[in-house]
């Protein structure tokens, strides 16, 4: 375990990492078979609520299942993994001793699931300092065909970009094209790709996206954000 902690320290100097199998079988087996507990309530409903989102053709909520909030709050197996030792010895050389877990979702990108376009997650939730990760493990494979995380390379040391519409300055979840730095090339992007269990980290300046699934192939990938603890939120404070 130490020997892939160094590896990660020294490969989040790019803006994210990735270790392929860092999790056992057995303990992706017993978050996925939650996962697939948690997908089967969402299929009561007809529309998003405050926990579960669903693919939207023609503008209209279809019954394809794309994100689930905040599973943390809402299940327990997610939130003791969360918490788990294993996660926090990961943390603690990139984040240091004290660690608050701030947010937590599942992307799930069935057959013919949309892409998410190119952002930073700073635009979420700012803080009064950028000591913040996203931790995500591969609930499935992840590869080129069901649309795995590419992330930028080096944009976390760069500048923060405007998510807004030029033209409507609405927040639209995504950089404008009109916002696009011209020395910004998505060709350089690194697709991070791997197995069921693999870990990744990406800071929160990190810039990154992933295409559309065009696979028989879901893509379920499990996110959590965490802050150092003297990085508070400027934004949703309760």
């Amino acid at each position: 375990l130490w020997t892939e902690l160094q590896s990660f320290c020294i490969r989040l100097e790019k803006g994210y990492a990735k270790v392929e199998s860092f999790f056992s079988k057995s303990e992706i087996s017993q978050l996925i078979s939650e996962v697939r507990q948690i997908e089967q309530l969402s299929q009561t409903l007809d529309k998003d609520d405050d926990i579960f989102q669903f693919e939207k053709k023609n503008g209209k909520a279809t019954k394809l299942l794309r994100r689930i909030e905040n599973p943390h709050l809402q299940f327990d197996t997610i939130n003791n993994f969360a918490r788990s030792i294993k996660v926090i010895d990961l943390l603690t050389p990139l984040l240091g001793e004290n660690i608050r877990l701030h947010n937590s979702k599942i992307n799930i990108k069935p057959p013919t699931g949309a892409p998410v376009q190119w952002h930073q997650d700073w635009s979420f939730y700012p803080h009064t300092n950028d000591s913040f990760l996203t931790l995500g493990v591969f609930l499935d494979e992840a590869n080129e065909l069901n649309g795995a995380l590419a992330c930028l390379p080096g944009t976390h040391t760069g500048k923060i970009y405007d998510h807004r519409n030029a033209e409507t300055a609405k927040f639209c979840h995504a950089i404008s094209r009109s916002n696009w730095d011209e020395n910004l090339d998505p060709e350089r992007a690194e697709l991070l790709v791997g197995p069921k269990g693999t870990v990744t980290l990406h800071h929160v300046r990190t810039l990154h996206g992933s295409g559309p699934n065009h696979s028989t192939i879901c893509r379920r990938f499990l996110l959590i954000g965490y802050a150092a603890a003297d990085a508070w939120p400027l934004l949703g404070v309760g």
